[in-house]
């Protein structure tokens, strides 16, 4: 971890709610919380845990999604081990995480993931699973995904094409279904 990063994370983690924050969002996993469950959790004030959880956000610890009125928290975890912040630098379990949040309907994570698969972060780059999850974030409304998903397609085969096109289907469904609350990690 260079200098930088630590003292961000490290600044960031230096209250001892945020620490206690951090740490039941990592205990949560990829579900992670609802602000106001996390507060609860934490008897704390909601007003008081925003402050924190943005602070958080912005060291790059936490991930925050809006659900309807509600903003979910999770602990940015593909990015510690992406990194090796914390833990030692794993771009496969990193990949693994992200996968599980992507899955999640996540745009960021979902471009992450098809970042990884692009540049062969995890082994060969692979064009079709990136169009696939490039193709979830985009339909999402993610600018960064259409764009990469618009160039992925500028180098794969006709027959990559129509593969990464049924693979980002089925990329679809299953966010969906992680949606409809059949599937929560």
């Amino acid at each position: 971890m260079d200098k930088n990063t630590a003292t961000t994370v490290f600044e960031s983690l230096s209250s001892g709610i945020r620490l206690d924050a951090f740490r039941l969002l990592v205990q949560k996993g990829t579900e992670g919380l609802v602000a106001g469950e996390l507060a609860a959790a934490l008897d704390v004030a909601s007003n008081n845990l925003s402050f924190h959880l943005k602070a958080m956000t912005h060291a790059g610890l936490v991930t925050v999604t809006q659900e309807g009125r509600f903003q979910r928290y999770r602990a940015n975890l593909a990015l510690m081990l992406e990194k090796g912040q914390g833990v030692p630098q794993d771009y496969v379990q990193a990949a693994a995480w992200l996968e599980k949040v992507a899955e999640q309907g996540v745009p960021i994570a979902q471009t992450r993931l098809g970042l990884a698969h692009a540049t062969g972060r995890l082994g060969q780059p692979d064009l079709v699973e990136a169009y696939a999850w490039f193709a979830a974030a985009a339909a999402a409304g993610n600018e960064a995904a259409q764009a990469n998903r618009e160039h992925a397609e500028a180098l794969m085969t006709s027959q990559q094409l129509r593969d990464g096109k049924r693979r980002a289907d089925q990329v679809a469904r299953k966010i969906a279904q992680s949606k409809a609350g059949g599937t929560r990690y």
